[in-house]
């Protein structure tokens, strides 16, 4: 209940920043992303695995302090700029 609230809330905030249609899209997103954690998750061999070496989470928390704060730039950022990275600095824009 505490994760559709606060996928309920977010909802509402996208909505009104960045319109209806991009709201449902990053819920969509966010409801789809759910859905591949949970196929991963729920496959017995990893759930053995985590069972019989709980600090192997450990490393997934380690993860994910480095890709959401390594140089302050997002994964997702890198894609969006590839194009003004490629471009040669001082160059005409």
């Amino acid at each position: 209940m505490l994760i559709m609230a606060n996928v309920i809330e977010s909802f509402g905030v996208s909505q009104v920043e960045l319109g209806t249609r991009a709201a449902i899209r990053m819920t969509l997103g966010t409801f789809g992303l759910a859905v591949v954690c949970y196929l991963i998750v729920d496959q017995t061999g990893l759930q053995g695995l985590l069972l019989a070496y709980p600090e192997g989470l450990l490393v997934t928390v380690a993860a994910d302090v480095l890709l959401g704060k390594w140089r302050g730039v997002r994964l997702m950022e890198y894609w969006r700029f590839l194009h003004a990275a490629r471009e040669e600095p001082g160059g005409a824009r």
